[in-house]
């Protein structure tokens, strides 16, 4: 590395040009690989555009998703492909009503108790969302 920079190699090194590589290709890489945004096979610019645009979406909800379990620290840091191991892949009977959806999943299942804190602390996350909202949920849309 070649740097004009005062201060000593060793550090500048370990704190700047190794940390380079960290925000652009850590979320490139979960994007194409976790999300298979590389996947844009269509014979039109357009629709190849749209797919993007759809994986950029799935991505700006996984990064909101971290943000909601911070407290949790086995997912709050954890990349997509490990998301999707540890909570996406359970079996599970899906009803749907009128205005609800539930799930149906096994009480013996591996990562009951992960499941449950990741809950929590998601239903934390959208009642400090709608407290910033303003006084009144439904005004904001938010279901009471």
């Amino acid at each position: 590395m070649v740097s004009n920079r005062p201060e000593a190699p060793a550090p500048l090194y370990r704190e700047v040009y190794v940390q380079r590589g960290a925000v652009p290709g850590q979320p490139i890489g979960e994007m194409k690989n976790g999300l298979r945004a590389e996947r844009l096979s269509a014979c039109g610019f357009r629709a190849n555009a749209f797919r993007l645009l759809v994986h950029t979406a799935a991505y700006a909800l996984v990064v909101l998703f971290r943000e909601a379990v911070a407290a949790v620290p086995e997912v709050a840091r954890a990349t997509v492909s490990t998301l999707r191991h540890r909570l996406g892949k359970v079996g599970a009977v899906v009803r749907v009503g009128a205005r609800r959806i539930w799930l149906q999943v096994s009480a013996t299942r591996p990562e009951q108790g992960l499941w449950q804190r990741v809950y929590a602390a998601v239903g934390a996350f959208v009642a400090a969302v709608a407290r910033r909202a303003g006084p009144d949920p439904a005004a904001a849309g938010l279901p009471t």
